[in-house]
């Protein structure tokens, strides 16, 4: 990886952004699958950010409220209006799990590069 987190942060939004096009490509060079499993290796590059942001995501679902339960409902808007759209594109929805789960860790990735900072997140013991 690059030596600047910037050119992470970059890196990592240009390889979801690619894959967010091969994802909306018709049938049959629309590969989802293959972009979840790419952007489940994303999070390696942010781990700290990606330990906060699957716990605002546990804390959501937790029903504690607050920043993280808007946060998201966000990423999940996002990824049925992501999924919907790829949907209409390609006339059917043959491979909509691939494309719920891609659109899901896509808007995870997301949010870890804005939680993203060099602080390694609490512990609690």
């Amino acid at each position: 990886l690059s030596p600047s987190r910037t050119a992470w942060r970059l890196g990592v939004a240009l390889a979801l952004a690619l894959h967010l096009g091969i994802m909306a490509a018709p049938l049959p060079l629309s590969i989802a699958d293959f972009g979840a499993l790419s952007a489940s290796r994303l999070f390696w590059v942010t781990p700290h950010a990606s330990v906060r942001a699957v716990a605002e995501v546990e804390a959501a679902l937790s029903l504690h409220g607050g920043e993280a339960s808007r946060g998201v409902a966000l990423g999940a808007a996002l990824v049925v209006g992501v999924t919907a759209t790829v949907c209409a594109v390609h006339g059917s929805c043959e491979r909509v799990v691939a494309n719920l789960a891609y659109s899901a860790l896509a808007a995870l990735t997301l949010r870890t590069l804005v939680l993203d900072d060099d602080a390694p997140p609490p512990t609690s013991n």
